[in-house]
């Protein structure tokens, strides 16, 4: 089992952020401009679960977040990954929507690329997300 733990912060007047993960005794961290805090969260995520070794076993990763758009994107892991990519390949969706994928609950899937980031680099482990909040 793997333990991993992220962090962001995001400055709302620059659109600075910076993110911070800790995974197998090292320490990530990054920064970018004009960005989100969710962007943040996400980057942090990746990062931590692309450092974590594949074995041909999926390997449990407990995750710890004060996010909770990380922890309720997760529980929704495959509305974004089936019923948004289903939706943005059904017509009457795509006309709606303009061809952008959308969640269960009509709303577009906002940082869509790094969702799809996240599926990928996801599936060799089985993840497990818990809230740290306050």
């Amino acid at each position: 089992m793997e333990i991993i733990s992220i962090n962001s912060i995001w400055n709302k007047q620059t659109k600075h952020g910076q993110w911070s993960a800790h995974a197998r005794n090292q320490h990530f961290f990054g920064s970018a401009s004009n960005t989100t805090n969710q962007r943040m969260q996400l980057t942090a995520l990746i990062k931590a679960i692309e450092s974590l070794p594949v074995y041909y076993n999926r390997t449990k990763v407990e995750i710890a977040t004060p996010s909770q758009y990380l922890t309720y994107g997760m529980k929704n892991f495959r509305d974004y990954q089936e019923i948004g990519i289903r939706l943005h390949n059904d017509e009457r969706y795509r006309a709606r929507y303009d061809g952008r994928p959308v969640n269960r609950g009509g709303h577009y899937v906002e940082n869509l690329d790094l969702w799809q980031e996240l599926i990928r680099v996801g599936k060799a482990h089985n993840i497990v997300l818990t809230w740290a909040g306050k």
